[in-house]
Formats: structure tokens, sequence, C-alpha cells
């Protein structure tokens, strides 16, 4: 059954600085998720990074009182910018993994770093390839699942398709964004759904954001070509503009309509 999800990151205005902190807590955003009716949430990495040992047992407790899954923490790796960064990814990882299983999560999202496919040397895939074996090694049942994202190994649907096979771990799979492939998405979706565990859900018309119904991408038609797949994972919305908690609550009735 193909689920419903919302990524908390967008109760975050300051989303990549430098002197990033988390705004709004994790505590004030999942009751409002549930209130909203959605199956799962999302986890960004720095809402659950700041909670202790205690207090994720209880947001455990909690969200499956709520009826809540959660169906990815998303934490950002970077394995292509140098041996370092590789290295304090795999450490990162560790940690989010352990993390993970404290809270129930299904899966832990990943980038690669901010190299393209075409521009990456073949150092840049070894490391990448490497650290993620190692992780998914580490993670046991945990799904890896790499999102298909601008700058990063998985940019097209063919990077990613080979990207996943030099990984070679059966609990490696992907987080398919459709707006990766504004131009084709059915297309590289074909391509692409024998991995699929997971869709990121974002819309836009022209340059500007816009609510899944409202925009161009065809999330009716996304569905059910990821149906005729045999998806069965959470379509995840994710904001990235104002009024997340009023979106949120627009965004579930949506997904409620297209999914029944």
């Amino acid at each position: 059954m193909i689920r419903s999800c919302f990524c908390t990151i967008a109760f975050q205005k300051n989303k990549w600085g430098a002197d990033r902190r988390v705004e709004t807590p994790l505590a004030d955003i999942w009751p409002l998720l549930a209130e909203a009716g959605y199956d799962a949430i999302e986890i960004w990495w720095p809402h659950l990074e700041m909670l202790g040992r205690d207090e994720r047992a209880e947001l455990a407790a909690s969200l499956q009182h709520a009826g809540l899954e959660v169906a990815m923490v998303s934490p950002y790796f970077d394995f292509t910018t140098s041996d370092a960064s590789a290295q304090a990814s795999i450490a990162q990882g560790m940690t989010v993994i352990s993390a993970a299983r404290e809270v129930g999560a299904a899966g832990i999202r990943c980038f690669t770093g901010k190299t393209g496919s075409a521009e990456a040397t073949a150092e840049q895939w070894d490391r990448a390839v490497d650290g993620l074996q190692r992780l998914a090694d580490a993670a046991g049942d945990l799904t890896f699942a790499l999102e298909t994202h601008a700058r990063n190994l998985m940019d097209t649907p063919e990077a990613t398709e080979r990207l996943i096979k030099r990984i070679d771990r059966s609990n490696v799979g992907l987080i398919f964004q459709p707006s990766t492939f504004f131009a084709d998405p059915q297309g590289a979706l074909a391509r692409l759904a024998p991995w699929t565990r997971h869709v990121h859900a974002t819309n836009r018309r022209g340059n500007d954001r816009a609510l899944l119904g409202e925009g161009e991408l065809d999330y009716p038609a996304l569905i059910a070509a990821l149906r005729k797949a045999g998806f069965n994972g959470c379509i995840s919305v994710e904001w990235m503009g104002d009024d997340p908690a009023d979106v949120a609550r627009q965004e579930a009735h949506y997904l409620r309509s297209i999914l029944a």
C-alpha cells in the first residue's frame, strides 16, 4: 500500500547555513502531521540529532501511539569531496544508523556529495561506492535510500543505475524525486522503478514552487505508474516554501484523494 508522508525539514527556514540551528523542534511538528492524517514522517537529521537516547525512546513510543511510522531519517553525506569528508560521512552514518534504530525508522536518506555524475572522477566514484557499501553493511535491515538529485552521482537515470549496481547491496534502494527528471519523469521512473523505495514529492510551475496538484508534474499519473510497478512505499511531501503547517494540511488532503 502506498502511504502519505511529510518531510520535517519544511519547518526549517535556514536549512543549509553554517549557523543552522533547529528552529522548530520535532515535538511541535509531528502532532500536527498526525492530526493532518499522514501515515508517516521523514525526519530531518538535525531534528533527531538534538534528542538524547531517552528522548528518542519517548518519541518512538509517541509516534507509535499516534500511528505515525518513521519512513526515513535524512542526514547529509559527502563522499565525493575528499577522503576526509568521506571518512566523516561514514562516522556520521554510524551515528545515524543507531538513532534511526532507536526511533524505529525504516530507512536513511543518502546523498553522495556536491559533485555531479559527469564531473566525478573515477576516484570519487570509487570513494562513494566504498563508503555506501560500508554503511549498508552496518545498517542490517535498514534501507539506505539514494536520493535522485542534482549535483550528486544520482543526477541522471543512467548514473543512478550505474551507482546502485556498483554498490550491489540488497538494502540499498532509491528515493525517486520526479523533479530531478522534470523533462521526463515517467521515463526515469520506468528505468529506476525496480530500486525505488520512497518518493520525494515536489512540484513547480515555471520557476515557482507549487502544491502537488497545481504544478506541472502530473502526480496522479506518476502514482499510477508507481502502482503498476509494484511500489508500496511512501509519497513524502518535501516543501521548501512558506506556511509549512498549512501546506502540510492541504497536501495531506490532496494525497488522500489520489491515493484512495
